[in-house]
């Protein structure tokens, strides 16, 4: 239950994090944007004005553009995933150990740094790739350098850095973290208390590179005309053109989500267990049921002769060995209207190359009449030793089955019996 807690604790945090512009995402899709309470963000923007005055004679500063840059940095902590969490106070306590992250078995595992996205917070220091330095240490400027120097045109900004983390931590929107080694070194991540969820969001373009943001419609005015955060890019932020919601974005806020459950259907199944599964497969409707599996996983035993209802996707995960059975697989969908979607993965084997190369020999080739060849004593004879194995296995349970039938057959053309194994008379 604890770990079942923890992670739902943490997806939020992943979810507005480090993940918030991957794939079809809450904010992605338009559904929800995360944002600081404006009240807060104007009172820190007057005392970085203060600041920045006070310590670098900077008197033409104005409100409008503090506001842009308080907001501009704890949106790249947001989206690095920079965010004060628990469960990552030792991994940032020793810069970066992933040793310490994946000890934690709610998260996802880091690969090696350099390898993927890993949580990533501001600091004095770099550490593999999981802090991001303010202010450069030598000749090439830090992304919040670079975002300055596009807005002012002013390459000098340490002073202007140091004012904005004071006003942010002290307005407890930025949260100083403990770090090991050198007393000098310091981090920083973004107060989870101080980050507000909008279920009503509005678009922003950059008018350069087309690099899309979400934010609350509260918090549009702010970010209009906002250097893009992409650091090469010289393009400013617009509202987009088009504000309605992506597909994802209208099928979450409608709420109907069915969660696909996945079963097996195999002859393996004892027959209740088989028609119990059919059935919920098959409800439609109000009669379905949460728990009802939407998808399954079957042998190729389904082909002909048990009725699974209506299909609308049909995926076989190797090319069938002739036409027939192509017909017969792919045609399990699609039976209610006709209309049905089939994919067909092919393997390495030469088998399924041939077919990819030329589909239509599958798609549209003969199908031949079904034959059996009458004149197979070896056959029965294998059928028939088949049945007399599971008959002895079922009546024997001390039974010595061999690891290969070929030992079965030899002993069956010498005659020979042993003890305890097959055959026996």
């Amino acid at each position: 239950p604890r770990q079942v807690a923890d992670r739902l604790n943490w997806d939020p945090f992943r979810e507005f994090g480090i993940q918030c512009r991957i794939g079809r995402t809450l904010e992605k899709s338009g559904s929800a944007a995360s944002g600081l309470d404006l009240d807060l963000l104007s009172s820190a923007a007057k005392d970085f004005v203060s600041l920045a005055r006070e310590q670098g004679g900077y008197a033409s500063l104005t409100q409008e553009w503090a506001e842009q840059l308080l907001l501009a940095l704890t949106e790249r902590l947001r989206r690095n995933g920079g965010i004060q969490h628990p469960l990552l106070d030792a991994y940032v306590k020793q810069k970066g150990n992933d040793y310490l992250f994946n000890q934690q078995k709610v998260l996802s595992p880091l690969g090696r740094p350099g390898s993927g996205r890993r949580p990533n917070f501001f600091a004095t220091f770099t550490a593999k790739d999981s802090f991001e330095r303010l202010i450069s240490s030598g000749a090439t400027p830090t992304w919040a350098q670079l975002w300055i120097e596009k807005s002012l045109k002013l390459k000098e900004s340490e002073v202007l850095i140091d004012a904005a983390v004071k006003s942010l931590v002290k307005h407890k929107i930025w949260t100083e973290l403990a770090v090991d080694g050198d007393d000098h070194d310091r981090a920083w991540g973004l107060n989870p208390e101080q980050l507000f969820i909008y279920n009503e969001t509005s678009h922003l373009v950059c008018d350069d590179c087309r690099t899309s943001i979400t934010v609350p419609p509260t918090h549009a005015a702010i970010w209009t005309h906002s250097p893009c955060l992409r650091h090469k890019c010289q393009g400013k932020h617009i509202l987009a053109p088009d504000q309605a919601l992506s597909f994802f974005g209208d099928l979450y806020r409608r709420g109907e989500i069915v969660r696909v459950r996945a079963k097996e259907h195999t002859s393996m199944l004892e027959r209740e267990d088989r028609e119990s599964l059919e059935r919920s497969f098959m409800r439609e409707g109000k009669d379905s049921q949460s728990t009802d599996p939407k998808m399954l996983s079957c042998t190729p035993t389904l082909e002909m002769g048990v009725d699974v209802g209506n299909l609308s996707t049909v995926i076989l995960c190797s090319v069938p060995p002739e036409q027939a059975n192509y017909a017969q697989r792919v045609g399990r969908g699609g039976r209610r209207d006709g209309n049905s979607l089939a994919l067909t993965v092919a393997a390495s084997d030469p088998h399924d190359l041939a077919y990819y190369e030329v589909p239509q020999n599958m798609i549209a080739g003969d199908v031949r009449m079904p034959a059996i060849f009458l004149n197979a004593p070896a056959v029965l004879e294998r059928q028939l030793t088949a049945y007399c194995i599971d008959r002895w296995v079922e009546e024997t349970p001390s039974a010595n089955i061999p690891k290969d039938m070929s030992a079965i057959y030899v002993r069956m053309s010498s005659g020979e019996e042993s003890p305890g194994a097959f055959p026996r008379s």
